[in-house]
């Protein structure tokens, strides 16, 4: 399965909001737990990004200002900044369909394809992509998907 950086936290909104009971429900929460770490590590990440960006003072500590009542960093180079953050965010995310994550990966894609939901307008676009997700999933019914001959994807 794969999803970019960028969508995180749209796909987790979404598959949070579906309304699932008894084994799906189970499999759904755990795709948010899995997706959460990823959401987690992004977070670093843009963590990391800002300091390296920010300005820093003689003693190396990031240089804030106070705007609007709030206080932030300054950096040094904000196009260079959206650059890498852009680069950050379209990476994409790729779920390994393991043998273990089968059953979650089905559940979910069942899930989702037959949410019986309506949507119009942007949510009908955004649901059309949560679709191609999961679409995506490609471990077979009746076959093992292990680590080592598994297309991952």
């Amino acid at each position: 399965m794969r999803l970019y950086q960028y969508e995180l936290a749209e796909w987790i909104e979404f598959l949070y909001r579906l309304r699932l009971v008894d084994k799906a429900s189970r499999m759904r929460s755990r795709m948010i737990r899995l997706l959460s770490g990823y959401m987690e590590r992004l977070q670093g990440e843009y963590d990391e990004l800002v300091q390296e960006h920010a300005r820093k003072d003689e003693q190396g500590r990031p240089i804030t200002e106070e705007t609007e009542g709030q206080s932030k960093l300054v950096l040094a180079n904000p196009e260079a900044f959206q650059q890498a953050y852009r680069r950050l965010l379209e990476e994409e995310i790729v779920l390994d369909q393991t043998a273990e994550r089968k059953e979650m990966l089905l559940a979910v894609r069942e899930a989702v394809l037959n949410c019986g939901l309506s949507f119009e307008g942007d949510e009908a676009v955004r649901y059309d992509r949560w679709c191609e997700i999961v679409e995506g999933i490609d471990i077979g019914q009746g076959e093992e998907a292990g680590g080592g001959g598994a297309e991952h994807g």
